[in-house]
């Protein structure tokens, strides 16, 4: 029965889909689709069509009211179903709204560029007439693990890193006072929902942050970083297990959820506030290359990671430049040159941003805002 009707609906013909845009992130209102948004609605689209997001928490936008504008909630399964099945347009980035109807048109504005080859999660991404990148270097490897043509691949660069180029850097916890702030965040190493084999490794790690293997390694990084009046804010992956490092109480090293931001914020507004970047196989590193400060790699279990997980470099360190660290004293070295400033990259950084990077304009919200308009026209 489900096969049936969703036959019907694949078919139903195009004069009976509404001018209807559905959007959705995660976090919700955020990321790429909401910098797309935010260009749209200075252009007016919302006079010519509805524009629908999905969130998760429908609470949080009960206030927020834009002409033609609607939030639903994703539980809401019958609303949900209705808007999917009659919008004629599709703009998300990380929960995949697929398309149900032949002649919907949807552009795919991913969650982040391809640093891990993760194929099945981009296996489930599934048809497209549009997906975008931050640079024609990634055409190829984009067109393979998407299942997409040439032609359905625009580099534009991505909506949410104008915020970095174009935007006043705001500064997490302005209260605590410090001379330098770092970032650290990792990927995911102890993932709390799935036990599928890419999500279970760097077991050893049980703050969830690599390089900090137990209670006396997290208190002498913590020491030195009062030492040298720098602040290190971690953000943790959402699927990160975060039970151990809540237990303890550090002075200098503070826990960032999503919870922090305001509706129209996300952590882009505040990357080019931060003097440095510690990840690892994240794709926040193409992202952070934008801002010209230090990125250091922490990457002890690159070995048993890639047994799990196919990296987009054989030579990663080659084409991922930055300090690595290998172990605690590589950790609290970083910290110390942050400090000093003392940047050992920064030469190779900018050559890599050069070829990562398409566009440094700050314009890439309207580059993919032309891209809809275009779909728009041409009905």
């Amino acid at each position: 029965m489900k096969r049936i009707i969703s036959k019907i609906i694949y078919s139903i013909p195009k004069v009976f889909l509404r001018k209807i845009l559905l959007m959705e992130s995660n976090p919700d209102y955020s990321d790429n689709t909401k910098a797309v948004f935010d260009e749209l609605l200075k252009r007016k689209i919302n006079d010519k069509i509805k524009i629908v997001w999905i969130v998760n928490n429908l609470e949080k936008f009960k206030n927020i009211k834009i002409k033609n504008v609607k939030f639903i909630k994703r539980s809401d399964k019958l609303k949900v179903r209705y808007y999917h099945t009659f919008s004629s347009f599709i703009i998300d980035s990380n929960k995949y709204i697929y398309k149900i109807n032949k002649h919907q048109k949807r552009i795919h504005l991913r969650h982040g560029e391809t640093l891990k080859l993760s194929l099945d999660y981009c296996s489930e991404c599934k048809d497209v007439d549009y997906i975008i990148e931050l640079s024609s270097f990634f055409t190829d490897t984009t067109k393979r693990i998407y299942k997409v043509s040439k032609d359905q691949v625009v580099a534009t660069g991505f909506p949410r890193n104008d915020i970095i180029v174009n935007g006043k850097p705001l500064k997490l916890f302005p209260d605590i006072k410090r001379k330098k702030t770092i970032l650290w965040m990792p990927t995911y190493r102890n993932h709390k929902e799935t036990k599928r084999s890419e999500y279970q490794v760097g077991k050893s790690f049980i703050y969830g942050i690599p390089c900090v293997s137990n209670k006396k390694e997290l208190l002498k990084v913590n020491d030195l970083l009062r030492e040298q009046n720098v602040l290190l804010i971690v953000k943790l992956h959402p699927a990160e297990d975060k039970t151990n490092i809540l237990k303890e109480e550090l002075s200098n090293i503070v826990l960032l959820d999503n919870d922090y931001f305001k509706n129209d914020e996300t952590i882009y507004n505040y990357l080019s506030g931060t003097d440095a970047l510690i990840t690892d196989y994240s794709s926040i590193y193409y992202d952070y290359l934008l801002t010209g400060k230090m990125i250091g790699l922490a990457i002890p279990d690159i070995d048993e990671y890639k047994k799990h997980v196919e990296l987009l470099f054989d030579s990663y360190k080659n084409n991922v430049p930055g300090d690595v660290i290998n172990n605690n004293k590589d950790l609290c070295q970083f910290i110390i040159n942050v400090s000093n400033n003392k940047d050992l990259y920064k030469k190779e950084r900018i050559e890599k941003a050069k070829l990562y990077h398409e566009y440094n304009d700050g314009n890439s919200s309207k580059r993919v805002a032309d891209l809809f308009e275009d779909i728009l026209k041409k009905g």
